[in-house]
C-alpha cells in the first residue's frame, strides 16, 4: 500500500513541477528554477531523494532491470562532460544535476513496477492523470479573466500561471502527452483526450494540437484491426480532409479561433516560434561545422557554445530538437547511443500497433515532440521510461 501511494504522489508531483517546499516557485524556465538556490528544491525531488536512496542502496532491482545501453548513454554523457567542461571552460552543473533527478526517477519507476506489475502502476498513474486535469480545469477558472482577455486580444499565449517549469507551451503539450495513458481505452481516452486537445487550442500550442492528432490516428489504427475497418476510415478520412482543405474558407475560421490561426501561420513572417527555431537549428549547423560533426561540447552547452560563435545573447535554453541537442551535446558517440534507445521503443510501439500505452508514450516523445520540443531527459517521460525497462524485462 506504501509503494502505490508513494508512485501516486511522486508522478503527481513530477507534473506539479513547480511545486515547492515553500509553495508554488515563479513560473520561470527550468534552468533559472535550477539555479535559483533553496527556492528551486521542489517536492518531487525530496520524494525522489528518498526513495531513490532506497532502491539504489536497498533493493538493487535496478541492476537487472535497466537496460546495458541507457547506461552506456548515461555514462558517456557524465564522463564525456566533465572532461569537455574542462577543456571548454562551460559551468552546466545544472544540466548534470537534471540528469542525475532523471536517472534518479528512472530506477524509482522501474522498481515499482517490478513490485507492483505494469497493471497496477498503469492504473496508479490514470488516476493520477484524473486528478491532474481536475487541477488544471480549477485553475483554468481561477485564470478566466486571462483567458478572456486573450480571446479578445489575441497574440501568442495567454498569460497565466502553470504547473510545468516553461509556460503555457509546455503544460499544454504534457497534457496531451498524458491521454496517451488512455490509449487502448475507447472511452476514457476519449474524454482525456478531449480535454488535453481543448487546453492545447485555449492555449494555442501548436505542438500539442499536431501530438493530438496523431494521437487520435494511432487510437484509430490500433482500435480497429479489421482490414475493412481501417479502409472505411480512411476513405471517411480522405473525404473530410479533402472537403475541408477545399471548401472551408480556413482564413475566416483562423480569424474566429486563434488557436487555428496559429496553425495557419507556420512559416509566415508572423510566426516567431518557427523563425526561432530555425535560427537554432542554423546555428547548430554552424556548429557542426566547427566540431566536425563528431565531437560535441558537453551536456547543456550546445547554446552557449553557439552565443559564443555568434557573439550573441539566446534566450533559449535547448535547441527545441532532442537529437541535435543529444549531438551537440554529446557528439556523435552520444547520438548513437541515443538513438539506440529510440529505437527500442519504436520497435515496441510498432510490434503493439500502438496499444500499448506506455511504448505509445515514449514513441510520441521520442518522435514528433522530440523534433521539435524538448531534450530527452525531462523527469515526466522518464517515469514512463522506467515502467518500459521494467514491462521489457521480462516481469510484467
Amino acid at each position: 500500500m506504501f509503494l502505490i501511494v508513494y508512485l501516486f504522489l511522486l508522478y503527481l508531483l513530477v507534473h506539479l513541477e513547480l511545486l515547492s517546499v515553500i509553495g508554488f516557485l515563479p513560473n520561470v524556465s527550468a534552468a533559472t528554477l535550477d539555479s535559483s538556490g533553496i527556492r528551486a528544491i521542489k517536492l518531487y525531488q525530496i520524494a525522489l531523494l528518498v526513495g531513490g536512496g532506497i532502491f539504489f542502496f536497498r533493493t538493487k532491482l535496478w541492476l537487472r532491470l535497466i537496460p546495458a545501453y541507457y547506461w552506456g548513454f548515461i555514462s558517456w554523457a557524465i564522463i564525456y562532460s566533465a572532461f569537455i567542461h574542462q577543456v571548454l571552460d562551460f559551468d552546466s552543473n545544472r544540466i548534470l544535476n537534471r540528469y542525475f533527478y532523471s536517472v534518479l526517477i528512472v530506477i524509482v519507476s522501474a522498481s515499482c513496477t517490478y513490485l507492483l506489475s505494469k497493471r497496477l502502476v498503469l492504473a496508479i498513474l490514470r488516476v493520477a492523470t484524473w486528478i491532474l486535469f481536475v487541477a488544471v480545469i480549477i485553475k483554468a477558472w481561477v485564470y478566466r479573466d486571462a483567458f478572456i482577455e486573450f480571446m479578445q486580444n489575441p497574440k501568442g499565449h495567454p498569460e497565466i500561471y502553470t504547473f510545468y517549469a516553461g509556460r503555457v507551451n509546455v503544460e499544454a503539450t504534457w497534457l496531451v502527452l498524458s491521454s496517451a495513458l488512455f490509449i487502448n481505452r475507447k472511452y476514457s481516452f476519449v474524454v482525456v483526450w478531449g480535454l488535453g486537445l481543448m487546453f492545447a487550442l485555449l492555449y494555442a500550442t501548436r505542438t500539442a494540437v499536431v501530438i493530438a492528432i496523431i494521437m487520435l490516428m494511432i487510437h484509430i489504427w490500433g482500435q480497429y484491426d479489421r482490414k475493412i475497418h481501417r479502409e472505411a476510415l480512411l476513405l471517411l478520412g480522405g473525404t473530410g480532409l479533402i472537403f475541408m482543405l477545399f471548401w472551408v474558407d480556413w482564413s475566416h475560421v483562423g480569424d474566429s479561433f486563434y488557436g487555428i490561426r496559429r496553425l495557419l501561420s507556420t512559416g509566415s513572417q508572423e510566426d516567431l516560434g518557427v523563425q526561432g527555431r530555425a535560427f537554432l537549428w542554423l546555428g547548430f549547423l554552424e556548429m557542426l561545422e566547427k566540431t566536425k560533426g563528431l565531437w560535441g561540447v558537453g551536456v547543456g552547452n550546445s547554446i552557449l557554445f553557439i552565443e559564443r560563435m555568434k557573439g550573441v545573447d539566446i534566450f533559449e535554453n535547448d535547441l527545441n530538437n532532442m537529437y541535435f541537442q543529444v549531438w551537440g551535446d554529446l557528439g556523435v558517440i552520444g547520438l548513437i547511443l541515443f538513438l539506440l534507445m529510440v529505437w527500442r521503443v519504436i520497435v515496441a510501439f510498432l510490434r503493439t500497433r500502438g496499444q500499448d500505452p506506455i511504448a505509445t508514450y515514449l514513441f510520441l516523445f521520442f518522435v514528433p515532440m522530440g523534433m521539435v520540443q524538448m531534450t530527452g531527459i525531462e523527469i515526466h517521460a522518464q517515469v514512463i521510461l522506467g515502467i518500459f525497462f521494467a514491462s521489457t524485462a521480462g516481469k510484467t
